[in-house]
């Protein structure tokens, strides 16, 4: 699978928030918690084709996380 340039693993991104987490797939299970949590960050992610079953953020998508959550 091709990816394309500034898209990240949402593990990666996940660690980056979560870097207590014992895993990359704990890390990434709670960082999905906290964005279906956050509505209106949910909301913003769907408004612009986020895929909850894809393995990437794309740039923007990792842009409209730190809007709501912060720079990790």
């Amino acid at each position: 699978m091709e990816v394309k340039k500034g898209m990240i693993l949402k593990s990666e991104l996940a660690q980056c928030y979560f870097p207590n987490a014992s895993t990359p797939s704990i890390a990434r299970t709670d960082l999905m918690r906290v964005i279906k949590r956050c509505s209106d960050l949910n909301s913003e992610l769907l408004k612009n084709g986020y895929k909850k079953y894809g393995n990437y953020f794309t740039p923007k998508e990792v842009k409209l996380i730190e809007e709501y959550l912060g720079e990790p």
